[in-house]
């Protein structure tokens, strides 16, 4: 995946991570990630959302720390 594919964002509601399966709740910065199926890991277009514990193992920090 591209880094114009990720987006930083506030959450209103709750989410759920994708990668850790934890509960992002209102108010949590977290990323939100688009996968296309050109990119090899789904065969549709899929939205993701990653929380920041999992964005900054993943070395996404600076993703993260973005101002939209």
């Amino acid at each position: 995946m591209t880094a114009d594919r990720h987006t930083a964002r506030t959450a209103r509601t709750a989410k759920v991570c994708e990668s850790c399966e934890r509960r992002i709740k209102p108010g949590e910065r977290y990323l939100r990630w688009v996968t296309f199926p050109s990119d090899g890991l789904l065969d549709t277009i899929a939205s993701c959302a990653e929380c920041a514990a999992c964005a900054r193992r993943h070395g996404r920090a600076a993703l993260l720390e973005a101002t939209p």
